[in-house]
C-alpha cells in the first residue's frame, strides 16, 4: 500500500497493466462515473470497511472543479472529496 496524490494514484494503477485503475465513484457529479456498483469506490469501500486502511482515492474527479477528486473514508463509509494534491492511499481495481 502506498500513499500518493491523485495523479500519482492514477499513474500507480496504470503501471500494473491494462485495465487497472483506481475505483470510479458512483456519485452523481463524479467524472468519470461508475457504470455500476461492481467495483465502484463505494463498493470497494464497503469491502474494506473497518480495516486498518482509512482513506483511498477514486479515479473520479468532481465535475464542477479541477481541484478536487472523490475518495473514501473506510472508518465510517463516507465518500467525501479531497484536494488532488493531498497524499492518500492507493487501491487499484480492474473489471
Amino acid at each position: 500500500m502506498s500513499r500518493k496524490d491523485f495523479d500519482g494514484a492514477q499513474a500507480s494503477c496504470t503501471t500494473l497493466g491494462a485495465g487497472w485503475h483506481a475505483p470510479l465513484s458512483n456519485k452523481g457529479d463524479a467524472t468519470p462515473h461508475a457504470a455500476d456498483n461492481s467495483n465502484s469506490l463505494e463498493a470497494v469501500g464497503k469491502y474494506f470497511a473497518r480495516t486498518t486502511l482509512t482513506w483511498f482515492w477514486s479515479s473520479s474527479t468532481v465535475s464542477n472543479t479541477t481541484y478536487s477528486a472523490w475518495n473514501v473514508d473506510l472508518a465510517i463509509g463516507y465518500t467525501p472529496t479531497n484536494r488532488r494534491t493531498n497524499s492518500i492511499n492507493v487501491v487499484c481495481v480492474r473489471p
